[in-house]
């Protein structure tokens, strides 16, 4: 999704909807009791917003991942390349 169509989705939604839903999106945990107001969204536009804030989530978290792995690697190569152990 474009940066311009995703604004055009909140601005369908409106801001004071938008927030209500930020608001719970943030608050959400693994514990189920805290998932449940995804049950009670059935606008497709409010579904599109979610996706698109768990797609980021999760492209985020991705690449925070992959970059400690690749700062792992790069620390243990100069560790051998100092002859450390």
């Amino acid at each position: 999704m474009t940066k311009q169509d995703f604004q055009e989705l909140k601005n369908k939604i409106g801001a004071a909807r938008v927030e209500e839903l930020r608001h719970y999106w943030n608050e959400e945990t693994e514990d189920e009791d805290t998932q449940e107001w995804r049950d009670e969204i059935t606008a497709v536009d409010e579904q599109l917003l979610i996706e698109e804030w768990d797609n980021n989530y999760n492209t985020g978290i991705l690449k925070l991942c992959e970059e400690i792995l690749e700062t792992e690697r790069e620390f243990n190569e100069a560790r051998k390349r100092r002859g450390v152990q």
